[in-house]
């Protein structure tokens, strides 16, 4: 495993920025029930899949599922 240069570390840092705050948007909307309930869990499902993606577990195509 190689470890990651500069521009890789600020990639990840917004993608682990990102993904915590769907998953903290999701779980508040959830839980004080501002949001739709199901804007909120497709929010959650969203940051879930962001953080497998920066596990390289899953990930998200670049424009969706379009090719």
């Amino acid at each position: 495993m190689s470890s990651p240069n500069h521009a890789d570390a600020g990639w990840l840092a917004m993608g682990i920025g990102i993904s915590t705050a769907f998953i903290a948007m999701g779980l508040g909307g959830v839980r004080s029930q501002v949001l739709p309930k199901w804007f909120a869990i497709t929010t959650i499902v969203l940051g879930v899949l962001g953080v497998l993606a920066m596990l390289g577990a899953a990930s998200i195509p670049p424009g969706g599922l379009v090719n």
